[in-house]
């Protein structure tokens, strides 16, 4: 796992998956929102990954995602799957 001040966490296994991206312009295979801060929540339509995110998230965040952006809603507890990985969110 990677640390990043200025672009959010980053964690290398089979694909990237960046948590709370920073910024528009993101290198990664998937992005994951955690929450609805406005400084994570800058979601750019040009980027062909999904980004991951609860449903509560997304309800909150819906006006500012771009008509072209990938957005995959999850619930609490269930599992999915994101590339080669399987992920759930957990309420912390």
């Amino acid at each position: 796992m990677q640390v990043f001040e200025d672009r959010g966490v980053m964690i290398r296994g089979s694909e990237r998956l960046l948590v709370d991206p920073s910024h528009r312009k993101v290198d990664a295979d998937k992005v994951f929102v955690t929450h609805a801060h406005s400084d994570h929540t800058i979601i750019g339509a040009k980027n062909e990954f999904p980004y991951f995110m609860s449903t509560q998230t997304h309800g909150m965040i819906e006006e500012k995602i771009p008509k072209k952006a990938v957005t995959r809603k999850m619930d609490f507890a269930k599992k999915y799957r994101a590339g080669n990985d399987r992920v759930s969110l957990v309420n912390a």
